[in-house]
């Protein structure tokens, strides 16, 4: 089969200070989805099925967080991201069908400690509801899902190292960062358990991943390096305060 996906986001963010140590923020926005997928299955009775799944849709994205200062040194946040449904519709077959797409809910837990205005730690843990994924699921043979196919909930962990010393006496370029990140990532792939040797193939699951990650900023100038397999991700920035 083939399978073309893009998936664009945009939205507005709102904070407010409810005491000097207590913050909460609120996102609101939309998240499209552009999908162009072909599939074509051999069904049990042996007859050769064609099939094409198409979505174009907004759905509403919406978040929110807590972030709380013990003191100037501790920081700790909680967050909630809304998990995102599209519909896409399937023709080819009697009749058409449609199906869901599912990108799933997180909810997440952050520590923030700065030793001193140089030296910045900080450590996050995210909750991922996969099981969401799991209840959308269908087979473009027409054989409906069962037990057998596992995608659990799972926890992503993160830990960062920023190095933030000061530089030149310009406002603007007197910022310098060296960050060092690490990343725990959930298997987040489906799993068939069964006994099927076709599904076995198909869907064999994933493993735990490492992510290694190292970032510069100069001034507004950002620049982040992502080792991660089966490739690595160069990210190039600009970042204004005002």
């Amino acid at each position: 089969g083939l399978l073309r996906a893009t998936a664009r986001e945009t939205g507005v963010a709102f904070g407010a200070a409810l005491t000097p140590r207590l913050r909460v923020g609120l996102r609101l926005g939309a998240a499209q989805l552009d999908l162009d997928g072909q599939a074509t299955t051999v069904g049990a009775d042996g007859a050769t099925r064609a099939s094409t799944s198409r979505a174009d849709a907004w759905e509403p994205s919406v978040g929110a967080s807590l972030l709380f200062a013990l003191n100037q040194r501790w920081y700790a946040s909680l967050n909630w991201d809304r998990e995102i449904v599209w519909e896409a519709g399937r023709t080819g077959d009697t009749p058409p069908a449609s199906h869901d797409l599912v990108a799933p809910g997180r909810y997440t837990a952050g520590l923030l400690f700065r030793p001193s205005s140089v030296v910045w730690l900080s450590g996050q843990l995210d909750w991922v509801r996969w099981s969401e994924v799991s209840s959308a699921l269908v087979s473009p043979d027409d054989r409906p899902a069962t037990g057998e196919f596992v995608l659990d909930d799972a926890l992503d962990g993160r830990m960062g190292l920023e190095i933030r010393p000061d530089y030149g006496e310009s406002p603007l370029w007197n910022r310098v960062m060296l960050r060092f990140g690490l990343h725990y990532r959930s298997r987040g792939l489906l799993e068939y358990t069964g006994s099927d040797p076709v599904e076995q193939a198909r869907f064999g699951g994933g493993s735990h991943r490492w992510e290694w990650s190292y970032g510069l900023a100069f001034g507004p100038l950002e620049v982040t390096w992502v080792r991660r397999k089966p490739s690595t991700v160069w990210v190039i920035g600009v970042r204004q305060f005002f």
